[in-house]
Parts: structure tokens; C-alpha cells; sequence
């Protein structure tokens, strides 16, 4: 039986338009889906129910040979799942015939698998095969029932509107496997237009009963009359095109439905709808292309003053733009930075709304993202909100500047928000020639030349190792800045072009090198170029942020931003206000913010300030004494970054072990109000907090990483704190008259008290199995 739910008064409770929408110039059927007035959905379609628990390999397992002492056995992945050697996706296991997991490992042990490209060897003892034997791999198994309506556990409408992977891309769209209907009471605009792309996906599991071909069929309905619009067949992996004139019933009520119809069977046909929208062709639309420059330093560009001429055809851009001086992120790294550039939000409140590509999408725009920053994937939510989001963590900047190109001559007569990711200037370099030996000459010995983080911190450097490191930087950037110039030419002067940084790079400014690991201005000050039709060219010296890149946008495509957002707009006066930084990927917990030409931190437990007018270089920290003397601070820091500093105890673990269970036990008086863990790098699962009455216990799990820092703040803040480490225990007491001081130490664990934020509750998320390569190519996960 088909599911079908009708909006009516009969209908499960659900909202519904009770008026069709007025008559815009464009309007996306999917980012309104509680103006659905109908909705039939196909409750299955899989001959064999619900997915299975347990996969079987697509070619059973395979004897391949024997290692001298056990028998080697083949099995292939039987769904689709990212994995290389080392690499093994979350929840990913073999089982035996009883569905007793078998263990990974580098041993030659029986009873044991090893993982491999989209295949594992398991090790069997000589005379027994592996029958029985199969995969659990919990995520395939939902991701397939997700694809069912019986199965999915979902609501009708998020059932139907959502994002799925299409070929190479994430595309947002109408889910109907067929045979379905959706349908939608619009008004027309004048001369108006249907345009959406269909595709029939393939099912994860590659076990599965193969499509014998589906239909979309797109109807106007109007006083009873049904007229076909639209038609594409298609088989397995196609992916075609409705584009269809509806200026016959301009100005009119109409109902526009999609029906999806199946071949002899439906197994397999899940059919997508790529954003089915109704638009009036403009002659001269809104372009608006982002520019997104990962690890480019402000002061390395031509146009911020860098006497080598490594940005020229920018500087040309720059000429006719307005140049923003004092243009900051709010994180030294990629994903909280471009989690607050893309939502006009702080990090930690990505979710508080509607991101920039979902708003301008309700207002009819195309929205198109090409990336290849892991951060910027998928498995990290950061497709959200786009329409299309290409995500190819190879492309260098000549492929994606004609991926952006296209995209661009597809959408002649509508709106179009696009972001072209470019990522020649972090890790690794890859310039080719000329450009490879424009400024470096050879490199260092033992260091290979498409090097890694991990090869830079691992190493002692010379000062000319620094200097070869810092030109390869300029000689990428050279680079990229020519593969540039195409997409540059091919803005007209219509067109609104922002071009700018998620963060810059450390070059042994302060010592250190890469990013992710402190708040120095060569990481958060970034370049902000907007050239736009509502902006006049000249430079700004007010202060900008990350935050107002969203509420500029939205500013220059003429929609109101709601006042919930945490950025404001740059094309208006603005106030004097204090902006953030912090959300630090590496070492200890890092906090900022910047203010009257002062730069106020609290680092490793510390507090100070530097005075950016005397000291741009930041080279000589001012130590803050009494609580009194940071008060404004605090409470400057605590409205940049939306939540109390506060005075609290921090435990410094120090080096823990890691070859078995940690616990450190801590209690006060009254309780704890709140515990929580500092950072959380790519290589590090943080460990688990459980509370008990008066008590916390912050526990790893046998071989985990213990976190560097644990912070606490008790019910009274007078309270003494107990602190247990394995069988020791200490109880500490502190006043908290200074901003930091330490108070004792038991084993391994160093006991002091500090300022810090209070924490919100959120946890960025930075590793996934699924991307491990690519985070390890970019040198967040060390070999």
C-alpha cells in the first residue's frame, strides 16, 4: 500500500499553508515544505524488508593464501563505505557465524582481520573457513533503512526534503522513490519557469536488486485540469534535466506536482529531485561568488603591504574594491572559523538558525559550494543549507575555478551564491613549475618535498629551513593567485566578489609553525576584498570579524538579517564592540578578545594583554595581577564571546599513561555546578565525564589519550576541591584573588585555578573516520 498523507482536516496533525504564496520571482518548492499540500510516499522499496544487521561480502570470502601459520581469506566491502588501510569507518566490524566481533590486527594472530582498500584479509587457523562470517557496520544498516519510508523512522516531510549524495556531490532536493507524488499550490510569476535536475541513486549496499528504470513526470494542475509539464526516464546513474515554461498560467493558482513512477519493479528506485524550483528569468540576476582563500596570511598579499610580489592579479582586483585592514577570524582553523562565516554566528551556535546558503536559497538564489577542506565535508555538517555542495579534497586551484565558472554560466538568468574553496596555500604544497623554484631552491635534506606538519614539528630547524619553508608558502600563493585570475576576468561588474581567509598561517612568527595552536595576529588577522555594485572601492580601518560576513552578504542581496545573528553588517556605521577569538584545535585552551587596539588572552592558564598599537608584533605579553584590574576585560571577553568568564579550577594532566584506564576522581561540598574537558584534537577521543552526587570522574578508556586539561567550577566557589588520582587523594583550596595561580600538585596531575569561559555545553566535532586520509594528507592527524 502506497503511504499517503493529504493536508486536511482528516490529515496527522502537521502544518500546512492555509493561503497559497504570493506570487515571487522565485520560489524553491523544497525550502518550504510545510506549504505541501500533498505528499504519497512508496513505504519500501527493497524485495527483502529492513536492511540487515549483518552484511555478507558481495562475493563471499575469497581463499587468497596462507602466511606460513593461518589462512588468508578475502572479503570485499559489501556497502559503500570510505576505507583504506589503517582507516576503518566507525562501527565497522567482522563477525563470526555466533555475531561475536573478531579483532583488528597488525599481528598474524587467527581469528583476526586487517582492514584494506574497500576490502579486509581476515587470518583463519589452517582447515577452517569462514563460513558464516560477515559485517556490522551499524551506519550502512540505518543509512539503508533511512532510504525506506517503512523504515526510516522519519516524518513524512523530512522524509521527502533533504540532502543525499549524488554522484560526487551533495545535492538538496525531493526524495521520492517511486512510485510517489509531492505537489504544491503556488501562484506564478510572469513568464514563469520549472527547473530541477532528477537522478535515480544507487542503494549503499552493493548486494542489492539493481533499478530497472524510473520516471519523473512533472503536472500543472489548475481548476481540475492536468497538464504535463515535464518528463525524464531514466535508468541507473543517469542524470537529467526538467526544465519547463509555465508563462501559459502566469499570475494564476496553480498546483504543481511531481509523480515518480517505477518500471516493472521498484525495488531500487529511489529517484531525487534536485531543488524543483519556480523562477521568472531576470536579465541581469544577483551573482554573488565568495572567494575563499584557506591559510592565506593578510600580510602576504600585495595589497596589506608584502614587498614580494606574490598577489598581483589580487592587488588588480583590490584596486576597485573596498580593502578591510582590521579584518579578523574568530578561530585559527578552518572548521569553527567557517562554522561562524557561513552563519554570522559564533561556533559553538551554528545551529541557533538558518545558515547563509539556506537563507538566500528561500529567497530563490542557486546556491553552490565547491570545497576541499575535510572540515568543510559532509561527515562535519558543513553541507548544510546548499543546494549543490562539491566536495573533492584533490582539485587544486585551475579545477576549481572552472568547476566555479560553470557553475556560473548554468545560472545566466538566476540568483546565484557560489563558494569556491581554494586550498593551495595550507599543507601540503603542491606548486608546480614555474612557480616551485620561483623564490626556494632546494629544500632541506631528509625532508621530502610534499611534506607534511608532522615532519616540520618533528624536526630541528635551521634559520634557512625557515626562510625555504616561508618561500614555498609565497610560491604556492603565487600560484594560486594566477589560477585565480580566470575567475576574477570572468566576474562582471555587476557581480558582488568577496574574497577572503579563514585564518592565516604561523611561519615561526612566535616560534611555531602552522595553525590551529594559538591567537597571534599572523593566524587571526585575515584578508576581507569585497568588490560589489553597492560598495565603493577604498580601504576600511573598522574593525571586522568572521561574523559579519553572513550579515554583509545578506546586506548586498538586499534581505533583511533577523536580529538573532551575532555579526552585523559592514556596509553600515558601525559600534564599537569587542570581537572573539578562541576555539583553539591544538596544545591547551586559548581565548581572546580584541579591543581599543588591545588584545586580551587567557592561554594556558594564564591572563595578559597586548598592546597591538605599540606592540603589533606581539612580542612582549603584559601579565594582568588582580582579579580587579581584569574586570572590564571579563566582561568585554564575556559578551564577544556570549557566555561568563569565570573563575574556575583546571587540572593540567600532564603525561598521564596511556596503556591502560585513567580515572581522576574530583569532589567538593555541595557539588559541582559544571566539569568539562579542554581541547579535543583529530587524534584524540575525549573521555568520558561521570557525575555522581558530589562528585565527577573524568575516565579514558584502556589505551586512550587522557585530555590535557580538565576545568571545574563547584556549586560555591569557596569550596575546597578533592582531587583523587588512582589511589592518591588531595584536597586543594584556593581564593581566587589572582586571575591564575597554582595551587599543588598530586602525581601527575598540576591543580591551579584560572579565568576561563564557562562552557556552553557544545563540543566541536573534529575527527571522523570516514575523512581520516584526508585529514592526515592535511596534517591534522599525525602518522
Amino acid at each position: 500500500m502506497i503511504f499517503s498523507l493529504l493536508l486536511s482536516c482528516d490529515s496527522p496533525p502537521s502544518p500546512q499553508a492555509t493561503l497559497p504564496p504570493p506570487a515571487v520571482d522565485s520560489y524553491s518548492l523544497i525550502r518550504h515544505p510545510d506549504d505541501i499540500i500533498e505528499l504519497n510516499l512508496s513505504p519500501l522499496n527493497r524485495a527483502a524488508g529492513g536492511a540487515p544487521e549483518i552484511f555478507d561480502p558481495p562475493m563471499g570470502w575469497q581463499y587468497v593464501g596462507s602466511n606460513g601459520e593461518h589462512a588468508l581469506f578475502e572479503g570485499a566491502m559489501p556497502v559503500a563505505v570510505r576505507m583504506s588501510r589503517g582507516d576503518v569507518p566507525a562501527g565497522l566490524t567482522v563477525v563470526d557465524a555466533d555475531g561475536n566481533a573478531l579483532p583488528i590486527s597488525d599481528a598474524p594472530e587467527a581469528y583476526t582481520w586487517l582492514p584494506q582498500k574497500k576490502r579486509v584479509i581476515l587470518r583463519m587457523p589452517p582447515g577452517i573457513k569462514p563460513i558464516g562470517y560477515g559485517f556490522v557496520h551499524p551506519e550502512s544498516t540505518e543509512t539503508i533503512d533511512q532510504m525506506n519510508f517503512a523504515t526510516a523512522d522519519m516524518a513524512p516531510a523530512d522524509f521527502a526534503v533533504r540532502t543525499l549524495k549524488l554522484f560526487q556531490a551533495r545535492r538538496r532536493g525531493l526524495f521520492l522513490p517511486a512510485p510517489s507524488t509531492a505537489a504544491w499550490q503556488v501562484t506564478l510569476p510572469d513568464n514563469a519557469k520549472l527547473t530541477c535536475d532528477t537522478a535515480l541513486l544507487k542503494s549503499r549496499l552493493y548486494l542489492e536488486r539493481i533499478s530497472d528504470g524510473a520516471s519523473v513526470v512533472a503536472e500543472v494542475e489548475v481548476d481540475g485540469v492536468v497538464t504535463e509539464v515535464g518528463r525524464t526516464d531514466m535508468e541507473m546513474g543517469d542524470w537529467k534535466s526538467i526544465d519547463a515554461d509555465l508563462s501559459a498560467w502566469s499570475g494564476q493558482q496553480v498546483t504543481v506536482r511531481f509523480r515518480t513512477l517505477a518500471g516493472d519493479h521498484n525495488t531500487s528506485d529511489y529517484v531525487h529531485i534536485g531543488e524543483p524550483t519556480i523562477y521568472r528569468p531576470k536579465d541581469n540576476p544577483q551573482r554573488i561568488i565568495m572567494v575563499f582563500i584557506d591559510t592565506l596570511r593578510q600580510d602576504r598579499l600585495g595589497v596589506y603591504g608584502y614587498a614580494r610580489p606574490t598577489t598581483p592579479r589580487i592587488d588588480a582586483f583590490a584596486e576597485h574594491a573596498m580593502v578591510f585592514d582590521e579584518a579578523r577570524t574568530v578561530a585559527p582553523w578552518t572548521y569553527p572559523a567557517m562554522r561562524t562565516a557561513l552563519s554570522g554566528q559564533l561556533p559553538d551556535h551554528w545551529e541557533d538558525g538558518p545558515s547563509l546558503p539556506e537563507r538566500l536559497a528561500r529567497e530563490g538564489f542557486v546556491t553552490v559550494a565547491y570545497v576541499n577542506n575535510a572540515f568543510l565535508s559532509a561527515n562535519f555538517d558543513m553541507d548544510e543549507g546548499w543546494g549543490w555542495h562539491f566536495y573533492d579534497s584533490t582539485a587544486m586551484v585551475e579545477q576549481q575555478v572552472a568547476n566555479a565558472i560553470g557553475a556560473m554560466e548554468k545560472t545566466v538568468d538566476r540568483d546565484l551564491l557560489l563558494m569556491v574553496q581554494l586550498m593551495d596555500v595550507h599543507l601540503p604544497y603542491r606548486e608546480p613549475e614555474p612557480y616551485r623554484s620561483m623564490w626556494a631552491g632546494d629544500g632541506p635534506e631528509g625532508l621530502r618535498d610534499n611534506f607534511r606538519r608532522g615532519d616540520i614539528v618533528r624536526r630541528s630547524l635551521t634559520d634557512a629551513d625557515r626562510t625555504w619553508l616561508s618561500d614555498r608558502y609565497d610560491q604556492n600563493l603565487r600560484h594560486l593567485d594566477e589560477g585565480l585570475s580566470t575567475l576574477l576576468a570572468a566576474a562582471g561588474p555587476d557581480d558582488t566578489v568577496i574574497l577572503f581567509s579563514d585564518h592565516g598561517e604561523e611561519l615561526f612568527d612566535h616560534g611555531g609553525y602552522e595553525h590551529g595552536h594559538t591567537l597571534y595576529d599572523e593566524l587571526l588577522r585575515v584578508p576581507l576584498i569585497i568588490s560589489s555594485p553597492s560598495v565603493g572601492p577604498g580601504r576600511s580601518d573598522v574593525p571586522a570579524s568572521l561574523l559579519d560576513l553572513t550579515p554583509t552578504i545578506l546586506d548586498l542581496a538586499g534581505i533583511s538579517a533577523d536580529e538573532t545573528l551575532q555579526g552585523r553588517s559592514l556596509l553600515t556605521e558601525p559600534e564599537p564592540r569587542p570581537l572573539p577569538a578562541g576555539f583553539t584545535l591544538y596544545g591547551s585552551d586559548a581565548w581572546g578578545v580584541i579591543q581599543r587596539g588591545q588584545k586580551w588572552l587567557i592561554h594556558d592558564g594564564e591572563t595578559g594583554y597586548y598592546d597591538l598599537t605599540a606592540d603589533p608584533g606581539e612580542q612582549s605579553m603584559i601579565p594582568t595581577q588582580t582579579a580587579a584590574s581584569t574586570a572590564d576585560w571579563i566582561a568585554a571577553m564575556s559578551t564577544a564571546l556570549d557566555r561568563p568568564v569565570v573563575p574556575a579550577w583546571r587540572l593540567v594532566a600532564g603525561e598521564l599513561p596511556v596503556n591502560r584506564p585513567q580515572r581522576v576522581q574530583l569532589t567538593a561540598p555541595g557539588g559541582l555546578a559544571q566539569t568539562w574537558h579542554g581541547l579535543e584534537s583529530p587524534q584524540i577521543t575525549q573521555p568520558e565525564l561521570r557525575r555522581a552526587g558530589e562528585t565527577v570522574t573524568v575516565f579514558s578508556a584502556d589505551g586512550g589519550l587522557f585530555p590535557r586539561e580538565v576545568f571545574t567550577l563547584p556549586e560555591t566557589l569557596s569550596s575546597p576541591l578533592t582531587v583523587q588520582v588512582d589511589d592518591e587523594e588531595q584536597t586543594f583550596t584556593a581564593d581566587f584573588s589572582t586571575p591564575t595561580a597554582t595551587i599543588g600538585r598530586l602525581g601527575r596531575v598540576q591543580v591551579t585555578t584560572t579565568l576561563t569561559p564557562r562552557h556552553d555545553g557544545a563540543q566541536l566535532k573534529t575527527a571522523d573516520a570516514a575523512v581520516a586520509a584526508q585529514l592526515r594528507a592535511l596534517g591534522y592527524i599525525e602518522e
